[in-house]
């Protein structure tokens, strides 16, 4: 009886694209956390690519999102 090697993958996916981020690919990895009323809230981690742009996209969203909500001043 010869013993079979089995592989379980449990691959990532991009948040950006949802395409699978195979392994070796280079990625980044993110979450916030935030204090509210004295308790700690953390959102779930998101994985992006970083050779495809994903990453850098995802941030110029999410900085264009919050300098719309930012108050003008006069």
């Amino acid at each position: 009886m010869q013993a079979r090697l089995q592989l379980t993958l449990f691959p990532l996916t991009c948040a950006r694209c949802e395409e699978p981020i195979l392994p070796g690919q280079p990625y980044a990895q993110t979450s916030s956390v935030d204090v509210v009323d004295g308790w700690i809230a953390a959102s779930p981690v998101r994985s992006y690519h970083t050779e495809k742009g994903c990453y850098r996209a995802a941030k110029l969203e999410q900085w264009a999102a919050e300098s719309a909500r930012a108050p003008i001043a006069a």
